[in-house]
Order: C-alpha cells, then structure tokens, then sequence
C-alpha cells in the first residue's frame, strides 16, 4: 500500500468525524478530502507507518509518524511524530474551518478559483444586457420574465372630441385568426357588443350592425386601424396573441450565456522555529525520568508539540477570522453599520419593565432577525454561525433559555461557545480586539456556510500541510538544535453576500 493509498484510507475512515453535526455534507467532505489529500501529495513526503485517524484527537499524537523526524534531542522530536494526514483532520475537525470557511485544496503556490453564472447576451425578458440572471451565491434576479408573451394582449381606444380613426399598435405581430374587438358606445360599458373576429384571417374585422365598417389588422407590425372615426365617447377594445414564430431574430427572447469569474488564491508560507539547547534537553530529561520514575506521565515533549499545535489552529482561525470581517465589512460599510445595523441597548438598563413591555431580549431578538433578512435578501441564504467577541458572547448569553454554553464558554477564549436559538455561536479574541477598538459597543457578525462547501464569506486555500524538518545543529554553538515548522495557505473573502455584521451600543 502506498503513502497515498494510507492517507485515503485514513481520510475515509474519519469521514464521520468531518460529516458531523450537519456542518458538512458528502459534497463538503469531499472538499475536505481533496484539501488534506492534496497536501499530501504536494509534500510528496515518505510517511513511515500509520496510525488510526483520529488518534490525533483522542490519544494526543501519541502513536503518530511523519509530522516530527524525531526521535532526538530537540523536544518536539521526542515525541514519535505526527502525520500529516492527522494534522489536516484535527485542523478540519477543531478549527473553525467548518463554520466559516469553504475549502479547496491549491495545486501550486497561487492559485485559480472559479465559479459560473448566467449572464443576459439581450435586453429581453425584463433584463438588460449584461445583467447577471442566475448567479450560484446570489438569488435570482427578480426582474427576469421568462414569459415570450404567449398570452392575449389587450389594447383600447376612446373617441375624443374632435373623431378619429381608430389606431392601435402591438409591440409584436399578430398571429392570424386571433384578434377580436369590442365596441361600447358610451364607454361606460352599458352597451358592449362584439364587432367581429378575424376568423379568416383576412386581416379585417368586420363591425356588426354598421355597414362597411371595419378594423385593418397588420399581422407584421402588429397595428389595428379603422377606416372610419371613433365617435366622441365611444370605446373600442382590441384584444390579439402575438405571433412568436415570427420572432425570427430572437430579439424578444431572452439570450443567456454563461460566464466565470476567477479568484485567485495566493497561500503564504508560515513558518515557526523551535530552538533548545542539549544543556536544556538534559535537564528536562533528568526531570522527566525522575517523574516517571515517582510515577508520573509527564512528558516534555508531548506538551511541546500540543503547544505547536494549539498555536497552529489558532493561527488558522485567526486568519479565517480577520479575513470574515473584511468580507462583512464589505457586505455593510461603516455608513449602513452605523444607520442600520446598530441596536442601542442603553435604554434597557433601568430594569422598568412591565409584564407586556418590549424587552430586551425580544429587541435583541429583532435585531438579530434583521441580520437574518438582510442576508436572506441578497444571497437568498440563512444564517448559519454568529461570530462575536468576548462582549457579543456575554450579551447572547444574557438571553435566557435562547442560548445554551458549551463547557467552552467559561473555560476557553476562543471557539464554539454554544448556540443562540439552534444556530452555533463562535468567539473569537479578533472580534473583541474590534470592540475595544470602537469603544462602548459589541460587535456581532452572522454569516452562511454552505454544508456542500460550495461557497461562505471566506475561503480557506491549502497547497501545503502542516509539516517540520529534523533538528539541525548549530554550527557555531553544536549544543544549540533548532527545528523548523511550516505551512503554506491563506484564507480570503469569497461571497461577501454571506456575511453581515451588526453592532450593539452597550453604553451611552
């Protein structure tokens, strides 16, 4: 079995864990998959022996090979290694990367993204040309008609005061038997008749009771005339169905074509160096082995790599983070944050309230839902996470039986902190650092990840995983290690329509 045939298999066997809690279908696993696959063969690395996948969750890394080249001296090589297959799934399973994020795997350092949609070639069909008609993160456009106006169309004429013929004019031509007129003397509807039909299709309707009168029809151009006035007050209604198969140019029916627009994706590299000294090394090991030996089970390195590896979703979360409030600052500017989408909750805080009062909570609630429509109206799509900082997550707590904590809440800064009505709310030391930055108020950002991971607000590019080299010697100081760790990605702003941020004036 190859390298690559072990990363499948062990791809495969986590896809429960990257499906769960509906945050991603079949469709976005296989996103998922793609990534961390084509990291792997990107590094086109020799991996050694594999574990089982999700080690790296339950077990810490502890029986893993290919992350680290230890064992050595350096610390984090003292731990057997990490793969980096297993490094992809923590990422994917502990990160933020399921709520915010679309993923796509990066053949080369930078890197194409593209996405279809269907743009009008004519100015027909409610559109104008150039207009977009259906786009995949957009709803469509509401002014599309695909009608070609098979349907009766009614035009009429009332006589004025000096009499004139009658003169009438479709926008399209006639179709031939079709056309049918009405005649009320008075135009108030009291004596309509019937004045004739073009049943032969002679281009002439025939006006009962009155001798040789009658409308003209011109099947081409679509206009109705008379040969004699329309008495003051009188009304005549025609009424005929267009001939679509005339429409030899097209020129009525609306021409789509379908266009891309590209992305590009540029991954930076990421790099972090571990440094330590055998001096170091020695006594850490002294330490160690007298602990194992009281019956401990501390061990250095193991608490090294956990580090590393905290710092790295950190980093990857906190780049999703910064590039969801470009992406929301884009979908509402300052002017419409400031108009619009702030709720001023100074009012609430003398506590009079009655027992039909508007409270708090319900205005926050409408608030919240005035988020919800304003995504709903521009990307068709509902919301699925809030991303708030350490102020936000205290207002939503605040809320009663609305929000229920994970034990995180209390315990952690930043990550899924609970639910707000069923939908996961996410904090994160980013969006407080916003809050202290416009002082007095809590910044609160909802957006739509799509579970098939077609599209979000950002997107998360991986050309290469998580990986390290084996510790190097200091040449000028040969007790001195150092060993490297690197990356190489990049989150962006990909559907700006997906996002929305709001704010909540705490103080007055």
């Amino acid at each position: 079995m190859t390298n690559i045939d072990r990363a499948v298999d062990k791809l495969n066997k986590a896809r429960g864990f990257l499906t769960r809690n509906n945050l991603r279908t079949n469709e976005g696993y296989a996103h998922t998959f793609d990534r961390i696959l084509q990291g792997v063969k990107n590094l086109d690395s020799g991996f050694g022996s594999y574990s089982d996948p999700l080690s790296s969750v339950f077990r810490g890394f502890s029986e893993l090979r290919g992350f680290s080249e230890g064992p050595g001296l350096n610390a984090v090589a003292n731990t057997k290694g990490v793969d980096v297959v297993d490094i992809g799934i923590l990422t994917a399973v502990n990160s933020f990367i399921p709520y915010l994020a679309a993923e796509r795997s990066m053949t080369k350092p930078e890197d194409l993204l593209t996405y279809q949609y269907l743009e009008a070639m004519n100015t027909a069909g409610g559109l104008t040309a150039g207009n977009t008609a259906v786009h995949p993160f957009k709803p469509i456009n509401i002014g599309m008609d695909l009608s070609r106006g098979s349907g009766a169309s009614t035009l009429n004429a009332t006589g004025a005061s000096t009499e004139v013929p009658v003169a009438l004019a479709f926008e399209y031509p006639i179709a031939k038997g079709t056309t049918v007129a009405t005649y009320d003397a008075d135009g108030a509807g009291a004596g309509v008749a019937v004045l004739g039909a073009d049943v032969r299709g002679d281009g002439k309707i025939l006006w009962e009771g009155v001798a040789g009168v009658s409308l003209t029809i011109n099947y081409a151009t679509g206009a109705v005339t008379s040969t004699e006035d329309l008495p003051e007050g009188a009304k005549v209604t025609v009424t005929a169905i267009p001939d679509t198969t005339s429409d030899s140019t097209g020129a009525k029916t609306l021409r789509l074509r379908p266009k891309n627009a590209n992305i590009i994706l540029t991954a930076e590299p990421n790099r972090i160096i571990l440094e330590t000294s055998m001096e170091q090394q020695a006594y850490m090991n002294r330490l160690l082995g007298n602990l194992i030996s009281a019956g401990g089970k501390f061990d250095y390195g193991q608490v090294a790599l956990e580090q590393l590896m905290n710092a790295f979703v950190y980093w990857i979360n906190t780049d999703l983070v910064k590039a969801t409030w470009n992406a929301a600052k884009t979908s509402i500017d300052d002017t419409l944050l400031a108009s619009t989408f702030t709720f001023d909750m100074t009012g609430y805080t003398g506590g009079n309230f009655t027992q039909f009062a508007d409270t708090k909570n319900d205005r926050l609630n409408a608030f919240l839902l005035g988020l919800q429509s304003k995504i709903l109206s521009t990307s068709n799509k509902g919301i699925t996470y809030w991303l708030v900082g350490v102020r936000g997550g205290e207002i939503l707590a605040n809320t009663g039986t609305s929000f229920i904590p994970t034990p995180l809440f209390a315990q952690q800064l930043n990550g899924v902190i609970g639910t707000y009505k069923g939908t996961p709310v996410l904090r994160h030391d980013y969006i407080s650092a916003m809050d202290t930055a416009s002082t007095n108020y809590a910044h609160i950002l909802g957006g739509h990840r799509d579970p098939s991971g077609a599209a979000a607000p950002v997107i998360y590019g991986e050309y290469l995983p998580m990986y390290s080299t084996k510790p190097a010697v200091n040449f000028n100081n040969p007790t001195e290690l150092s060993q490297a760790l690197f990356n190489m990605s990049k989150s962006a702003p990909l559907v700006q329509e997906y996002s929305v941020r709001g704010r909540i004036k705490m103080i007055s």
